[in-house]
């Protein structure tokens, strides 16, 4: 298994100084609320975002939990792409949600396609059982869903919801957990109709209970295949001195097991002989699946990541044997919450690391397609964003369609104010015309798609030796244009004219001096 260790390295305005490079990948998109960071409260003590979607116009709806007159309801925000609170969304861009209950806490969103928004996670009256919501685009609830928008779903006892997905056909699947024999935790699966009912051709009753080996388990994500088939993720307990592995279960559509998948429908992976938690699943365009979450070391918590085959067999050519591991700092706490898969088929692991006096910011590694840390990104494949706060944890990540990331959670100075926190940043993999100086001067190749050649126009802030280079999907130079070549301050142009060996498709041109580079992505026809 292969193990990255990441020295602590902190943005706060741009990764670093450098006259060609205010894209750098990782760096924060400061086109988003002046500086790529944005927190705000709901107005009262104790405000936590858990989970973050984007809609098709590009807004961004960010969920979480607000204390309101001594209970804690859902709390939702939309949020306009400049960074800015979107005032069309009841009135001042935030909704609150009380379930009539104590405590009332979501932990995940999804957007539906015709634009209305799911939020899920749990209400807790004596005990905790499942909730879910749903609200026009507006931000007023659909009573068309459930009881007023509202819906409450009792599993077993002491029922909490971590993740939710959509399948193609609407239908809602929530994953959780239940304390169904009153010792042992087990996953927790319920189907809900279109209209918020449960779905009673799913499981029993629209629900399934899973054991994993018979110790503590609990499911923190969920997806579903192309094929319509369910997989469910978390951790399931190994017996040893409370330890925990990697657990993921696959269901077919009825909710009964595929055997065809582990063992039973079952696969537990172990990182150290320790207590390893998964806590977000992606699926590649080719079936493969990737787990992110956290593995604990001989030396703290690190991110952890691995990848399988469509079988449920660990995938040897990712990382060392199918698994990979990342920590920021030795003898640290580093948790990954949330997976994202880039198009180029890049992964990132979103969560937060901590440093020296225990203190956390939001943290994000990114790998390549056979597992190796991604050297072009961030530092050493790593980026940390502080935004000045003592107690910082990302939970949710997200891509938008022009490629640049969110991540979203929460900040705090004094461990008992927090408020909602979001960044944005840059990925390299932008199309079209993007900032290239932090003087706002630009850097253009047109056409794109390209045919046979196109023109790079790009202004430089003093005299240099630079690189152009063709890069494939998989990082590999299939093309160099210039090597270390002075040029002039100012304006430059170049014609760049491509390979016909090329096959048509996407790739980066990179340009690139001494300190650091600049990804476009274009398109070979």
């Amino acid at each position: 298994m292969k193990k990255f260790t990441l020295f602590l390295f902190i943005i706060g305005f741009s990764l670093c100084n450098i006259s060609i490079s205010i894209a750098q990948p990782g760096s924060l998109d400061e086109t988003f609320d002046g500086d790529g960071k944005l927190t705000f409260s709901f107005g009262v003590t104790g405000d936590l975002g858990y989970a973050v979607a984007i809609q098709e116009d590009g807004k961004i709806v960010f969920v979480g939990y607000a204390e309101v007159a001594e209970d804690i309801d859902f709390a939702i925000a939309r949020i306009n792409t400049d960074g800015t609170l979107d005032n069309s969304f009841d009135m001042d861009g935030k909704v609150t949600t009380d379930f009539n209950n104590t405590m009332d806490v979501p932990v995940a969103v999804k957007i539906q396609p015709d634009g209305k928004i799911l939020a899920a996670g749990y209400s807790l009256f004596n005990n905790p059982f499942f909730a879910l919501a749903r609200y026009n685009t507006d931000g007023s609830l659909d009573d068309s869903f459930g009881i007023g928008g509202l819906v409450t779903t009792i599993i077993t006892d002491d029922d909490q919801a971590f993740a939710m997905e959509l399948q193609d056909d609407g239908k809602i699947l929530l994953a959780g957990v239940t304390h169904e024999d009153g010792n042992y935790r087990d996953f927790a699966l319920a189907r809900y109709n279109t209209d918020g009912s449960l779905d009673n051709s799913f499981g029993t009753g629209g629900k399934v209970i899973t054991d994993i080996i018979g110790f503590h388990d609990a499911a923190n994500g969920v997806a579903v295949q192309a094929d319509g088939k369910i997989i469910v993720v978390g951790y399931s307990g190994n017996g040893e001195s409370n330890g925990a592995d990697f657990a993921m279960v696959r269901y077919n559509t009825d909710g009964s097991f595929d055997a065809s998948f582990g063992v039973g429908g079952k696969v537990r992976t172990d990182f150290y002989g320790n207590t390893d938690m998964a806590n977000s699943i992606v699926i590649q365009p080719d079936g493969k699946i990737i787990l992110g979450g956290t593995a604990i070391s001989a030396y703290g918590y690190d991110f952890a990541v691995a990848r399988y085959n469509t079988d449920g067999a660990l995938d040897l050519s990712f990382g060392d044997g199918g698994k990979v591991t990342s920590s920021f700092l030795n003898q640290y706490t580093d948790i990954g919450f949330s997976l994202v898969l880039q198009e180029d088929g890049k992964v990132i692991l979103a969560g937060f690391a901590t440093s020296t006096g225990q203190v956390t910011d939001f943290g994000m590694v990114r790998y390549n397609a056979d597992g190796s840390q991604d050297m072009s990104f961030g530092f050493l494949g790593a980026v940390i964003i502080d935004f000045e706060g003592t107690n910082e944890r990302c939970f949710s990540a997200a891509i938008q369609s022009d490629n640049k990331i969110i991540l979203a959670g929460y900040t705090s100075s004094d461990q008992t104010d927090p408020d909602f926190a979001i960044a944005r940043c840059i990925s390299g993999l932008e199309t079209g015309i993007l900032d290239f100086s932090k003087t706002q001067n630009q850097i253009y190749i047109y056409p794109n798609p390209i045919l046979d050649c196109a023109t790079l126009k790009y202004t430089l802030q003093k005299d240099e030796k630079i690189s152009i280079d063709l890069y494939d999907m998989k990082g590999v130079i299939v093309q160099s244009f210039i090597s270390n070549i002075r040029k002039p301050i100012g304006n430059n142009e170049e014609i760049l004219c491509f390979s016909d060996a090329l096959p048509n498709g996407y790739y980066n041109l990179v340009i690139s001096n001494k300190e650091g580079r600049h990804s476009i992505k274009i398109i070979i026809q």
